[in-house]
């Protein structure tokens, strides 16, 4: 049980909405634009994070990872944006923590257009009391700096974060939260991977996410 967090901030991708298939598809697509090989999921899954760096370590360059890659992501990611779907138990675990007197946040590397879009079609905005995307930060995760600008917003310094990568547990710890893995189908790490970055919590499903911030 977690006690004295005043506010919990997601990670996205993998975590509110099922878009794994979607992003890898659109970043194939990326990867054929310059001649890179393409990735099966299961290397696409242990080396798509964090952001740009893992169109260098594919192959393309510095230059184009940090400018033209991320545009054409955002392109083809509108593309599949149909196989995009939210995880059933999302709306109603936002509902039971915002009962519970927290403040929720996103803190995201999809752009901002795409995130609010997403969260806007899944009826997931209306729960969030600030929203970070990748334009709100310099740095990405595994820098703390897109939570460290959430929790800004949120007003708090005691906050937990729930991500669904190495990066994002990192992210966290660095920023001082209490850290969520959370571990199904669509998270972007698998179980394993994600214990081995010790993070204070791992749960299976959202619906885990209610009874730790309970009273008593």
């Amino acid at each position: 049980m977690i006690n004295k967090i005043e506010g919990v901030i997601f990670d996205c991708s993998g975590v509110l909405i099922d878009d794994l298939e979607a992003s890898y598809k659109a970043n194939l697509e990326v990867l054929k634009h310059f001649h890179v090989c393409p990735l099966s999921m299961r290397d696409y899954r242990r080396y798509i994070v964090p952001y740009w760096r893992f169109y260098v370590r594919v192959g393309i360059s510095e230059r184009q990872a940090r400018s033209e890659a991320p545009r054409l992501f955002k392109h083809y990611l509108a593309l599949q944006s149909h196989q995009v779907k939210v995880f059933p138990e999302a709306a109603g675990t936002m509902s039971d923590l915002r009962e519970n007197g927290l403040r929720l946040a996103v803190a995201s590397q999809l752009d901002r257009a795409s995130l609010r879009r997403f969260l806007r079609r899944f009826g997931l905005l209306k729960f969030m009391d600030a929203v970070v995307a990748l334009e709100d930060c310099r740095e990405v995760k595994p820098s703390p700096g897109p939570v460290l600008v959430a929790a800004t917003r949120l007003r708090t310094r005691r906050f937990a974060l729930v991500g669904d990568t190495l990066q994002d547990i990192e992210a966290g710890k660095a920023a001082g939260a209490t850290t969520v893995a959370l571990a199904h189908k669509g998270s972007y790490h698998t179980k394993s991977t994600l214990r081995a970055g010790k993070p204070d919590y791992l749960i299976n499903s959202l619906r885990d996410l209610p009874a730790l911030f309970a009273d008593g």
